[in-house]
């Protein structure tokens, strides 16, 4: 998208409880763990991505439907990285 990126990762069986999502330095992290050890259809998972470095991770969303978890991180707003440099 124009505004962000969004991430979608298959996470059946899983309940938003059960995931811990974050982002820092550019790098987004996504592990689950699952609360009933005895469902062998759901194992404990981590990801990591690294992704660019103009996103505004304070402003993400994410949402979980259908055992579809998506992520959405938006661009930061141009001016907090063009800068002016006058000559002189």
């Amino acid at each position: 998208s124009d505004k962000g990126i969004a991430v979608t990762f298959s996470v059946p069986g899983f309940t938003k409880e059960e995931i811990d999502i974050k982002f820092s330095d550019s790098k987004l992290c996504v592990e689950g763990k699952s609360s009933n050890p005895d469902d062998c259809f759901t194992e404990d998972f981590s990801l990591s991505f690294s992704l660019y470095n103009k996103l505004e991770g304070n402003k993400s969303s994410a949402s979980l439907k259908n055992g579809l978890l998506e992520v959405f991180i938006p661009y930061k707003d141009q001016s907090e990285y063009t800068t002016s440099i006058a000559i002189h």
